[in-house]
């Protein structure tokens, strides 16, 4: 009997790197400029977007006590909308559109939760399991366990499913060659525009849930 190591991808290695440094890139040319005075272009894009999370998150919890999850939000958000509009650029795809990487940045985003949890309310983070108490709460534990459990599968399915198909059809639509180039150009214009959207939005969700996932262990109630 022998063991054997699983082959690892190194295409879709590659692919999650050029996303990360992608993003490394980007952050550095807005906010390479950064000063008090009268902000550049870049800087005020980058405000823009830490202002607009940041007013999410002071919504459901004390951000200003905690800088480094906010930064944490805001390179999470960079970095799926850089991995997810990767697909879209010819000869690339997504990382997103693998489940191996939607599955691993889960379980960091429920692992975070975890510690979180400890971190505020020590082993008294587990009471949620006994929600909402009593008799009911004893009953409903097993389900809640489940509940918690499931969040990092219904997380990666999610976003993977999603890039995934958006990916496929603009591989399809590429592929009819001469179609793209006559009536079906709108068509394929039309395509592009909504899986823009999608990105944007799955990478806009998976952020505000892993906030909300987090705040919920600050929460005493």
């Amino acid at each position: 009997m022998t063991f054997q190591l699983t082959a690892i991808d190194w295409s879709l290695f590659a692919y999650v790197w050029i996303s990360v440094v992608l993003t490394g890139v980007i952050l550095y040319l807005l906010s390479r400029r950064v000063s008090a005075g009268v902000p550049t272009i870049g800087q005020s894009l980058l405000e823009v977007v830490f202002d607009f999370i940041g007013g999410l998150a002071r919504s459901s919890m004390a951000i200003d006590q905690d800088p480094f999850f906010l930064q944490l939000l805001v390179t999470l958000f960079l970095f799926l909308l850089v991995a997810n509009f990767q697909g879209m650029i010819p000869g690339l795809h997504s990382p997103t559109a693998n489940l191996n990487v939607t599955l691993a940045m889960a379980l960091g985003v429920f692992v975070l939760t975890w510690v979180y949890g400890f971190a505020h309310r020590g082993i008294r983070y587990f009471e949620h399991w006994l929600h909402p108490g009593g008799g009911i709460g004893v009953a409903m534990s097993l389900i809640n366990v489940i509940e918690d459990f499931s969040k990092p599968l219904t997380l990666a399915f999610r976003l993977f499913g999603n890039i995934l198909v958006g990916e496929i059809f603009m591989g399809i639509i590429a592929g009819f060659g001469i179609y793209f180039f006559t009536g079906g150009f709108l068509a394929a214009l039309f395509w592009w525009g909504f899986t823009a959207f999608v990105n944007v939005v799955q990478a806009f969700i998976f952020m505000i849930l892993t906030l909300s996932y987090v705040a919920q262990t600050q929460a005493e109630h």
